[in-house]
């Protein structure tokens, strides 16, 4: 329910959350799955002890992306 959730939701409120979804079906790091999913990074969950470590460079990854998307958008005078 909360991936239909998120996935509804206008991609102006999308862009303002980081979200994680943690699964036995999918390969961690999977960028194609994330997407898919509506998510910002997928862990699979044979990969927890490492689960500080992959969130913040998924976080960094995701900070660097939207600083330079939001400055585009600015630059062109869409934000």
């Amino acid at each position: 329910h909360v991936l239909k959730y998120i996935e509804q939701l206008p991609m102006v409120n999308r862009r303002k959350m980081f979200v994680a979804l943690l699964t036995e079906r999918f390969r961690t790091m999977d960028n194609m799955m994330a997407f898919k999913k509506s998510v910002n990074v997928v862990i699979n969950t044979e990969n927890m002890d490492e689960f500080g470590k992959i969130l913040k460079k998924a976080v960094a990854d995701n900070k660097n992306f939207y600083t330079v998307f939001m400055e585009s958008l600015e630059k062109f005078g869409k934000f």
